[in-house]
């Protein structure tokens, strides 16, 4: 199935780990370093004091865990058969469709930019783009299967992204989390356009779930 590039949050300070472990953590991207966890109210890494007041002061503060160094993404990214996925988080239905992307709520940046970021380290980093490009598109395709989406070709869906690779960039900072990336300037859903020189169309509606016929034998077991 290859391998999933999705910096997570990973919290060992309690944990024990011994020194082995903890180098082995560091080469696969898991580090329990002090300074990878941010505090996103003062925008500052804590340091050893500063953690151990807030557990006491504040325990339910909010802590950005950082699962890797930024100068490690582009190593991971260049790793055979790897798959770029992102939690992008979904919005309340209750907000307008209309709502502006600086009124949005609160979420991780990862939700407006993943993507594009993915596409300007491979270009600030020599990474192929044909190889990124397999790791956001056909790979995912083929984990979920038979869908239609794992080529451009004669009767296969048309989800098909057109972007400029000199210019392609993410914008979305824990600040400012919702910015939408930029030098993407087409994108089609279904065959639809979706995305026009740019903007994002507020009349197109094209997406559609990818659902599978119940089969026997069942493909997983109940957990026991």
């Amino acid at each position: 199935m290859g391998y999933v590039v999705s910096p997570g949050f990973i919290d060992q300070h309690r944990r024990g780990v011994t020194a082995i472990a903890y180098k082995l953590a560091l080469r696969d991207g898991v580090t329990t370093a002090m300074d990878l966890e941010f505090d996103p109210i003062t925008q500052s890494f804590y340091t050893r004091d500063v953690y151990e007041r807030r557990v006491v002061e504040d325990p339910t503060r909010p802590v950005i865990a950082y699962k890797m160094l930024a100068l490690q993404i582009p190593a991971w990214l260049r790793m055979e058969g790897i798959t770029m996925g992102s939690d992008g988080m979904p919005i309340d239905p209750s907000i307008a469709w209309d709502t502006s992307y600086a009124d949005l709520p609160a979420m991780h940046p990862r939700t407006a930019g993943a993507q594009a970021r993915t596409l300007r380290l491979a270009r600030e980093h020599d990474i192929p783009f044909m190889h990124v490009i397999a790791a956001m598109s056909y790979r995912p395709a083929k984990h979920l299967g038979d869908t239609g989406l794992a080529a451009m070709q004669e009767r296969m869906i048309a989800d098909i992204t057109i972007f400029d690779p000199q210019t392609v960039t993410d914008n979305a900072t824990y600040t400012h989390d919702s910015r939408p990336s930029t030098g993407i300037d087409f994108v089609l859903v279904s065959g639809q356009v979706t995305v026009d020189a740019g903007r994002v169309r507020d009349d197109v509606f094209a997406g559609r779930p990818i659902r599978f016929l119940p089969e026997a034998p069942r493909r997983t077991t109940t957990a026991k």
